[in-house]
Parts: C-alpha cells; sequence; structure tokens
C-alpha cells in the first residue's frame, strides 16, 4: 500500500525536498482518517446497539490508542508517519549530529491532534450551552466559560495563520520546516530513495 503512494510522487523529483503537493495530501489523508474511522464506529454502534453502543462514548479514546500504535510503528521502521510513508516520505534530525527526535514526532502525532479535537469540542459545547441558556454551577467556571469562548477562536486563528506561513515559506524553499510542529521537534521531510525504502522494508521482516 505504502509503494503505491511513494511511486506517485518521489519517482520523478530531482530534489531532496517535497514539494507543496507531498506535504498537503498527506496532511489531509491523515486528517481524513479520523472521521472515517469515527464513522465506521457510528455505524457499528447503530447496528449492533447492544455489542457496540459503547464505542461511540469512547471513540476519541479508541482512536487515540489505535493511532499511538500505528504512528510508533512506523516513526521506529520508517522515521516518518503513516501517511508521509504513503506518500514516500520520511523525517531527519535537523541536526546531524542529533539522533531521530522518536519521542517529540510521536508526541506531535498522537497527543496534538487529540488535544486540539479535544479543545474544539469544548469550544463548541461551551457555544451551545450559552446558546441554551445553560449555565455553569458556579460563576467561576461561568467566567471560565467566558474567557475560553473569547480566546480560543483568536488562538485557533493565531495557529492557522502560523501553519500557513511555514509552509508559504516551504514552498518557496525558504525553510525546511512545513509547519510549526515539525520546527518545534526539529525536523523536516524529504524524499525517501527506493535503496532506502528497501532496506526499511527488510528491517521491518
Amino acid at each position: 500500500m505504502t509503494s503505491s503512494g511513494a511511486f506517485l510522487t518521489s519517482t520523478f523529483s530531482s530534489t531532496s525536498q517535497p514539494s507543496m503537493f507531498e506535504v498537503t495530501a498527506q496532511q489531509s489523508l491523515s486528517q481524513t482518517l479520523g472521521p472515517a474511522c469515527r464513522h465506521i464506529l457510528r455505524v457499528a454502534a447503530t447496528s449492533w446497539p447492544e455489542q457496540c453502543g459503547f464505542l461511540t462514548k469512547v471513540q476519541d479514546e479508541l482512536l487515540l490508542l489505535a493511532n499511538a500504535a500505528l504512528q510508533l510503528h512506523y516513526l521506529k521502521v520508517y522515521n516518518s508517519s503513516f501517511t508521509e510513508n504513503f506518500y514516500g516520505l520520511e523525517r531527519l534530525a535537523a541536526h546531524k549530529s542529533q539522533q531521530f527526535p522518536i519521542r517529540p514526532s510521536f508526541l506531535c502525532l498522537v497527543l496534538a491532534p487529540y488535544l486540539r479535537r479535544k479543545s474544539e469540542n469544548l469550544f463548541q459545547k461551551f457555544q451551545e450551552d450559552q446558546a441554551d441558556g445553560i449555565n455553569p454551577s458556579n460563576s467561576a467556571m461561568e467566567r471560565l466559560r467566558i474567557l475560553y469562548t473569547s480566546v480560543f477562536p483568536s488562538l485557533h486563528l493565531l495557529a492557522e495563520a502560523v501553519d500557513i506561513g511555514f509552509l508559504l515559506c516551504f514552498c518557496l524553499r525558504k525553510s525546511k520546516y512545513h509547519n510549526i510542529l515539525s520546527w518545534l521537534v526539529g525536523v523536516y521531510l524529504v524524499y525517501v530513495t527506493p535503496d532506502k525504502q528497501k532496506e526499511k522494508e527488510n528491517r521491518k521482516l
């Protein structure tokens, strides 16, 4: 499966730095995996409510565990996430003297999307409660809710703008980091050579 995506991209490249197509494509694929899995869980819960009805209540945690196992495997074997490997990409440490940072990469690939989704869901819940006139049990929680709903959109917009800025610099070859998380972790994406890909496949076996 992974070799098909790699064939479509890195085979025809003359530079080690991937184009914006591969970067945005793997990000889009990564963002669609979660909703697809949640849909499967909802269908299972609807079709077999007695056996699988509980799945929708813990779907975020189940997907967190599944994503953690998947990403840890690909980071250890391929030095990349699942979607990065699908498009023939791998991660390299920004400084050659450093070892590949598996742990920070793992946290950014697994915990960052989970926390982001939880924060977005909390923001949506607070907005719905305010619209329905549901008030917290104490004034401290009410002030916290007001603060959160007023600050979250600005922080979300700022994070999106920073990522767009990183991606633009990456596209113009002004930076080797395609987003802020890669810069924080200290890794950048390159194409995997056929020989290196074969070596990793043998290592997996």
